[in-house]
């Protein structure tokens, strides 16, 4: 028997609508901060 779902967060936490816009923000420093990691590892990489 396999074991229970873990608790779903619920999209209506407590802390509201305040966690919600800076999410777009958010989501953009990550990006960025990927794409900045990405072309660090592409280059380091090539060079043994």
């Amino acid at each position: 028997e396999p074991p229970p779902p873990p608790p779903r967060r619920r999209a209506s936490a407590p802390h509201g609508p305040l966690d919600v816009a800076p999410f777009a923000r958010l989501h953009e420093c990550y990006g960025q901060e990927i794409r900045a990691l990405r072309g660090q590892w592409l280059s380091s990489r090539v060079q043994p």
